[in-house]
């Protein structure tokens, strides 16, 4: 018995794929049993994906994420568990990367896709009050509650401080 498949449904499905391989590149890209045993365990409950295979395998661990979520049609990754109150938030330019500044001057820095951080957190005895990334990604500027402005080096997952500038009577 075959049945009409619409093609709402099938361009459903496909955007669904898509996603499930986007967020879980890693796991298949090392093993192709990844897919079912880590992967799929992580993709939206709600997902085509999910509800067409979770089912047909046995012995695949039950797992409630709470890094990823739906929010409408789009994939959404929630950065939680912090201490620090998180209120500058900024991509790297290639997208793959995140780094986020706090009230308690703590910078830290976020794989964009999984939401595990990437490099150690920088600590500053000042609160960042704006932040910005430079164009190549190598160099991450804040300006600081007490006035100063620090300029830090990016290279091969290190962070160096490389200038605090100095001479704003307040907050930048």
């Amino acid at each position: 018995m075959f049945h009409q498949v619409r093609k709402d449904n099938v361009a459903k499905f496909l955007r669904d794929a898509n996603t499930f391989v986007i967020s879980s590149h890693d796991a298949i890209e090392h093993s192709a049993p990844h897919i079912y045993l880590s992967a799929l365990p992580f993709s939206a409950k709600d997902s085509l994906i999910y509800k067409k295979f979770f089912g047909c395998c046995s012995g695949i661990i039950a797992v409630n994420p709470f890094g990823t979520d739906r929010l409408g049609s789009r994939l959404t990754l929630r950065l939680t568990g912090l201490e620090n109150n998180i209120d500058k938030v900024v991509y790297f330019p290639d997208g793959r990367q995140i780094v986020s500044g706090s009230t308690e001057g703590v910078i830290r820095f976020w794989d964009a896709r999984t939401g595990e951080e990437t490099i150690p957190p920088l600590h500053s005895p000042s609160s960042i009050h704006s932040l910005l990334l430079a164009k190549d990604g190598r160099r991450i500027i804040a300006g600081m509650g007490d006035g100063t402005v620090n300029v830090w080096s990016l290279n091969a997952g290190h962070v160096t401080l490389l200038q605090q500038l100095h001479g704003h009577p307040g907050p930048i």
